[in-house]
């Protein structure tokens, strides 16, 4: 028995390029930015990360399989990465897909294969695509058992709770199911979330990309071009862009550089600084506690 959540290798620039099979989307993304630009670039997925931690928190050991940090250059490596970890931490139970619209063909053909070997898995495809396309995508795509929209942090648990306790969940708040209506989930207070678990920390670092925090979520704005605002504006209640406080973001970055001994950050927030003198005036004293930190990072 076992969770397994999966960031697909992100290959749909490569045919335009003329690299499919040859390049990863960091190899691609490295010729470029010029190295120059490459060491700012995130390897992490912090959403995979923060849902690990708060299964963590419920005594859940969750696996991770980042087809991106892991440099995988076809999404039959990460099928084969996603069957190594089963077979090491058992057959899965709950399967979580996440990533844009761009990547949705790679999930759909790895949900595919999932289902093929394990029939009972449950699989969940998660993101701002599948949150504002929830019901297109349990309509017309068998391959996915459930849509966690928006945050995922409380739903996810509740699923992987009911399904390892042999059970299908009562309907979850922000998890959509096939033939129920939707319940959009309330909003989280991301200041009590657990910090994300670092699993491909090292991977990132021996590669030469950066280390990441967030420091907000959702949007104000409703962008036409943008997702965020959009799912931002699905969340229960009117706090659809929340800030957590400096003091545990802070606490966060030290904690990087004394574990891990980090040398630069990049935050990865969609809306680090909005047009409001408040927002203004947090990322100022944001800056001048780092400095004050002593921390030596860029």
């Amino acid at each position: 028995m076992s969770i397994i959540l999966v960031n697909p290798p992100s290959l749909y620039h490569m045919p335009k390029f003329r690299a499919e099979g040859k390049l990863a989307y960091f190899e691609l993304s490295r010729r470029q930015v010029g190295e120059n630009g490459f060491w700012s670039l995130p390897g992490e997925h912090l959403g995979l990360g923060s849902l690990a931690a708060a299964c963590a928190d419920r005594g859940i050991a969750v696996h991770i399989v980042n087809g991106q940090v892991l440099f995988h250059r076809s999404v039959e490596q990460t099928w084969q990465a996603i069957t190594r970890a089963a077979a090491r931490h058992g057959s899965p139970d709950v399967i979580g897909f996440t990533g844009p619209a761009q990547v949705f063909a790679e999930n759909l053909h790895l949900a595919g294969l999932v289902k093929r070997r394990w029939p009972g898995c449950v699989t969940v495809l998660g993101h701002d695509f599948a949150t504002l396309n929830h019901e297109r995508v349990l309509d017309e795509h068998t391959e996915f058992d459930v849509v966690a929209c928006g945050e995922a942090e409380d739903c996810f648990v509740e699923l992987c709770l009911a399904v390892l306790d042999d059970r299908w969940p009562e309907p979850v708040p922000g998890m959509a199911r096939r033939g129920e209506p939707f319940q959009p989930a309330q909003v989280l207070d991301i200041d009590q979330l657990p910090w994300p678990i670092r699993a491909d920390l090292p991977l990132v670092m021996a590669a030469g990309l950066s280390p990441a925090v967030f420091t907000s979520r959702g949007c104000p704005y409703r962008c036409t071009y943008c997702t965020t605002g959009a799912t931002a504006s699905l969340l229960a209640g009117a706090r659809r862009h929340r800030e957590k406080s400096l003091d545990n973001v802070l606490a966060e970055i030290q904690d990087l550089a004394g574990r891990h001994r980090i040398r630069h950050l990049t935050i990865t927030d969609d809306l680090f600084l909005s047009k409001s003198p408040e927002s203004r005036e947090r990322a100022t004293d944001f800056a001048r506690r780092l400095i004050a930190a002593r921390l030596d990072l860029t």
